[in-house]
């Protein structure tokens, strides 16, 4: 990673010297490049006189890394892996010798876990949760066996399957138990330094874009902490912070959790 292209090319040419030092040769037909920005940045890098690729989306550890730094290229990976998990389970779904509490532990475990791959780092739109929402509902209704031609709401569906938790409060969860696994790195550690780190410049007109502190921001007001500072207090210790986490969300301040 670099901060322009010129960065970019010289720490390619240190990987491509030290590759041919030990007898080894990068791949070119399988080596990309990509330009996160607001604008559109055409980049010119090479190795050995060829041009690389540059690409608009890129999938790194199995999540989509989109030119625009948002995460519904991401999201709509994600639900298209596991819309075919869905699929393939098809006669499970149907099967009537089968209880809807086996299949609804078989969602969590087979589709969820799916779904969820890489959660903890989604900055979720409003459009992004719908998606996820929908999804979700979808597989609760198979598993039921109704259709939205029933006309069956949503939260009679969950009680009657025994789903207590939403996919975006999952997506939550995940969000505040990295942001717990984060804060108690030491100080030194990349990622603590990333989180707590300032972006110098000059901000553009117009609302500024949701970033991820501004998700567990949320998160945390909606379990009944006042401020980002007494979150990072109750994280670094495990305990309370998972009865935070635990906590069911709710648009009140008079949540209470116990240490």
């Amino acid at each position: 990673m670099a901060e322009s292209a010129r960065g970019l090319q010289v720490l390619v040419d240190r990987v491509q010297d030290s590759s041919c030092n030990l007898g080894l040769k990068i791949n070119i037909a399988k080596t990309e490049v990509q330009a996160i920005s607001k604008k559109k940045i055409d980049l010119y890098i090479t190795i050995g006189g060829t041009q690389l690729k540059q690409v608009e989306e890129f999938t790194y550890l199995g999540g989509k890394i989109s030119e625009s730094g948002t995460c519904t290229k991401d999201i709509q990976h994600r639900i298209g892996k596991a819309l075919g998990a869905v699929q393939v389970l098809h006669n499970i779904w149907r099967s009537k010798e089968i209880t809807n509490p086996t299949k609804v532990e078989l969602y969590k475990v087979l589709i969820q876990s799916i779904l969820l791959y890489g959660a903890e780092t989604w900055t979720l739109k409003k459009v992004d949760e719908n998606r996820l929402l929908t999804f979700e509902m979808m597989c609760l209704r198979k598993i039921l066996g109704v259709t939205r031609l029933d006309k069956i709401r949503n939260t009679s569906i969950r009680q009657t399957l025994g789903v207590k938790n939403t996919i975006t409060e999952l997506v939550a969860k995940k969000r505040l138990r990295y942001f717990g696994h984060v804060k108690r790195m030491s100080p030194m550690r990349n990622p603590h330094l990333v989180l707590g780190s300032y972006v110098h410049g000059h901000r553009p007109r117009g609302r500024p874009a949701k970033c991820w502190e501004d998700c567990v921001k949320s998160d945390c007001q909606v379990r009944g902490l006042r401020s980002l500072t007494e979150a990072c207090n109750l994280s670094q210790d495990r305990k309370t912070w998972h009865n935070v986490m635990d906590q069911k969300p709710s648009h009140s301040s008079q949540l209470v959790w116990t240490a």
